[in-house]
């Protein structure tokens, strides 16, 4: 067959061969690079920024906290850093520690890309998937930070786009499994058991819906290893569970009540742009069951950094969402501008938020 195809008259090796996969790869990386700019005389600076130290130091110890730590921090607090991130970087750290930690974060984000493209382009999610790819590079800019410094976030997005792919695929255990592993890197992966029970209801799929208990799964037994660690099955949420409130959009509320006008516009603007994106996905239910589970968690959720929380939603509510506004020539006149922005804000906030240069080289020092 696949000859046939190639003695087609007039194929041009366009046709034959994809070239954009490389290119959004390579543009992945080189996009990265560029945050590191600045910083090339002391990469440290990017080492050193929160929470990839702790992620290391996870790496290392593997949840077994001595009574002393680098971060004079309680052992229960390293449960906050669940188990798939720290795995792989301890699998590359014959590198280093800290060279392992970027290594892999270049490496998710980069298939995250790829496998994104994929999606919009095998699905007809997007006019021009490779122009809505190349904008998940750079945006929001939240996330070239985050694919740039020491963080879960590019593993997380990473399996929740092959989840939902092989979903797509008709491969149902293996968008489960991976729906799991992305539940042991960030516990908000969970929530895609709920939003794929919403959708094997939808489709009348219901005989896939007990295989739904493989994602729990992987949780469970995260959290059986902090049982056998802290003596605490639930020691996740010892430090994370006050993040959690009964009433929605406190992050609007508080600052509103309190006269805070920009912080109350700033998040009053997240969580509508977020929720009518996920509802622009109706005609796509796998996404649209994905990001209005997501999204509507995440208005319980209290904490200043809701724009970090959200990225998991944001290719699909921020960019397939408004493919028709991001295809339009107007964005991509834009479009340059927020990638300067972006460059901007990650080379501003990267100093802001280090661990202390001493804990950081006693940290170096024990790995």
């Amino acid at each position: 067959m696949q000859e046939q195809v190639l003695e087609r008259p007039g194929l041009t090796l366009r046709e034959r061969f994809d070239y954009r996969p490389v290119a959004l790869a390579a543009l992945n990386i080189l996009a990265t690079m560029a945050v590191y700019l600045p910083f090339i005389g002391s990469m440290d600076d990017i080492y050193r920024y929160l929470d990839g130290p702790l992620y290391m130091y996870v790496a290392k110890t593997l949840y077994v906290i001595p009574a002393t730590n680098p971060f004079n921090l309680p052992a229960y607090y390293f449960a906050c850093h669940l188990a798939l991130y720290p795995l792989a970087i301890r699998a590359l750290s014959f590198v280093g520690y800290d060279h392992a930690m970027i290594l892999v974060v270049i490496a998710a984000s980069t298939l995250a890309t790829v496998l994104f493209y994929q999606l919009l382009k095998e699905f007809k999610y997007s006019v021009n998937p490779f122009w809505a790819s190349v904008v998940f590079i750079f945006f929001p800019s939240r996330w070239l930070l985050y694919h740039s410094v020491g963080a879960s976030e590019p593993m997380f997005i990473l399996l929740i786009i092959a989840s939902i792919y092989c979903y797509k695929k008709d491969r149902y255990i293996l968008a489960f499994a991976l729906a799991g592993l992305a539940s042991v890197t960030k516990i908000f992966g969970v929530l895609m058991l709920v939003s794929y029970l919403l959708l094997l209801v939808h489709e009348k799929k219901y005989r896939y819906i007990p295989y739904l208990a493989i994602i729990p799964a992987f949780l469970a037994a995260n959290f059986l290893v902090y049982q056998l660690t802290y003596g605490d099955f639930l020691a996740y949420f010892r430090w994370n569970g006050s993040f959690m409130k009964p009433v929605p959009f406190m992050n609007f509320f508080d600052p509103a009540s309190k006269g805070n006008t920009n912080n109350a516009e700033l998040f009053m603007g997240f969580y509508i742009i977020y929720i009518l994106g996920a509802l622009r996905l109706w005609k796509r239910p796998e996404l649209a069951s994905f990001s209005l589970v997501y999204v509507l968690f995440m208005a319980f959720v209290e904490h200043p950094d809701v724009s970090r929380y959200l990225l998991p939603a944001a290719p699909f509510a921020l960019i397939v969402a408004f493919d028709d506004i991001i295809s339009r020539k107007e964005f991509m006149v834009v479009f340059p501008l927020i990638v300067v922005f972006g460059y901007f804000y990650c080379w501003g906030i990267i100093p802001t938020n280090l661990i202390g240069a001493d804990t950081f080289a006693q940290l170096m020092a024990g790995l």
